[in-house]
């Protein structure tokens, strides 16, 4: 969500003391090479999926304890939001830098939050006439 690309990565070399280490990155490379026996490593980004429909969600998913050896996320929590009737979206967000279950209830409140906020403040705004005229819509005088 922020265009940031955060994550983790790790050494894959079993025999490797660093093996299936996850180290952590705000900033990730694109490639990863043990800093210990220069294994090349395997690099898991963190991503959000948005289900394609309306744009408005009233679900989302965070997956989260990542498992390096298995490459998978181990645990997973849901958000909804039950003010919202009908049938709305779904954004699940994959996050290796997840540990627990209460940080990622957190992290699904606040997701929801701001995907729900965003779309709000873009109905808000009312296009005036000059704008409509711009965008080649056609104007009563």
């Amino acid at each position: 969500m922020s265009g940031k690309r955060r994550g983790v990565a790790f050494c894959v070399n079993s025999e490797c003391d660093c093996f299936a280490q996850l180290r952590s990155y705000r900033h990730l490379p694109d490639e990863y090479d043990c800093p210990r026996c220069g294994t090349p490593g395997h690099v898991e980004r963190e991503r959000g999926i948005k289900q394609p429909g309306t744009s408005i969600f009233d679900e989302v998913r965070v997956e989260f304890d990542f498992d390096p050896e298995q490459r998978i996320y181990r645990d997973s929590v849901r958000v909804r939001d039950r003010r919202l009737l009908g049938k709305h979206d779904v954004y699940t967000l994959q996050s290796p830098l997840v540990k627990t279950r209460a940080q990622a209830l957190r992290v699904a409140a606040a997701v929801m939050k701001q995907l729900n906020e965003r779309l709000a403040r873009a109905k808000r705004h009312v296009p005036g006439r000059d704008e409509l005229i711009s965008q080649g819509w056609p104007v009563l005088v």
